[in-house]
């Protein structure tokens, strides 16, 4: 899953790596998303669907891995992601900064756009395929930096 996320990233035109993977340490993916703007994503692929509340260890490794991208990337912005079922912190659970959640009705949504996008290809022949093309083949469907990050949802504290 991990690498699926990954390879998505690179797919959407991003420089994208698996920290955890690689150093041990760190996020599960980190992409930079432009300039020095980074999404660091904790996949929660192994959650039960039906969770409803985010728990605090979850949280503990989030805030964990900000701190170390703190650490290793100066003068750099994290945007923290978990690709988790629940929208909610359980309410022993604080996250030490805005963060966000992609859920699997999101996920779902991107695979079809990606899908689209991919389609919208095909229709072009391949010699005549220019980044100017793909770029707007990418807004077309959606996947563009600004619509992506539409995509994102706020966690909520529990109430």
């Amino acid at each position: 899953f991990e690498e699926a996320v990954k390879e998505l990233g690179i797919v959407l035109g991003f420089q994208s790596q698996r920290p955890e993977k690689t150093d041990e340490k760190g996020p599960d993916n980190l992409s930079q998303i432009s300039g020095k703007q980074f999404w660091l994503i904790s996949c929660k692929n192994m959650v039960k669907m039906n969770r409803q509340v985010i728990h605090k260890k979850e949280v503990g490794q989030l805030n964990t891995d900000i701190a170390w991208f703190r650490k290793h990337y100066e003068n750099c912005t994290p945007i923290p992601i978990f690709i988790h079922p629940a929208k909610i912190l359980d309410s022993d659970a604080f996250l030490t900064e805005t963060s966000y959640v992609i859920t699997k009705e999101t996920l779902d949504k991107l695979k079809r756009k990606i899908s689209n996008f991919y389609n919208s290809l095909k229709k072009i022949p391949f010699e005549d395929i220019s980044t100017e093309i793909v770029k707007a083949k990418l807004v077309e469907s959606y996947l563009d930096l600004m619509s992506l990050k539409k995509n994102l949802e706020i966690i909520r504290e529990h109430t």
